[in-house]
């Protein structure tokens, strides 16, 4: 009777409720270049080893923020989607290499209007695009994607990587 009367003062309830919570933060895609280029090792291991390693860094200081990830040469797709799961976004990271895109260059512009159509349509508040590259735009539509972001209110921050001397590019069998 003791233990009735203890289980029953717990207060134990069966059931579900739904509610309703609001996020808050931004949503932030990472558009990371994954062309031959970024195996140069100006930096070391290698620029795209190096980029991946920051990114990773930058999940570890976001908290409610949703996170995607673009891979981009001469062609880019969604690697990941936008997630607030981030150790599901740090194993789409790590997997992320120079075979990851079939199309060898650095399309800026592809890179930008994958990662527009990533955003959810109609929420353009918060949101930015973190593009990580190491080079020039071989297409030149740039300009155009990022008079679209600004167009939708997208913030779109751009981080360099390597070094001003460069680096040969090594590949493999050469």
């Amino acid at each position: 009777a003791i233990l009735l009367l203890l289980f029953a003062l717990a207060g134990p309830r069966v059931g579900s409720r739904e509610t309703t919570v609001k996020r808050r933060g931004a949503d932030l895609i990472f558009a990371l270049d994954a062309s031959l280029s970024m195996r140069a090792e100006d930096i070391r291991p290698s620029r795209l080893a190096k980029a991946k390693r920051q990114v990773s860094a930058l999940f570890d200081r976001l908290d409610g923020d949703r996170v995607g990830i673009v891979a981009f040469a001469g062609d880019s797709f969604l690697q990941c989607p936008l997630t607030l799961d981030y150790g599901a976004a740090r194993m789409f990271l790590e997997v992320l290499d120079e075979n990851s895109v079939s199309r060898q260059g650095t399309n800026l512009g592809a890179a930008l209007n994958t990662a527009l159509d990533a955003f959810p349509e109609g929420a353009a508040k918060n949101q930015a695009i973190i593009l990580v590259t190491d080079g020039e735009d071989h297409s030149g539509d740039a300009v155009a994607a990022a008079e679209e972001a600004a167009a939708r209110q997208i913030t779109i921050y751009t981080i360099g990587v390597g070094s001003e001397n460069g680096e040969p590019i090594p590949l493999p069998g050469e």
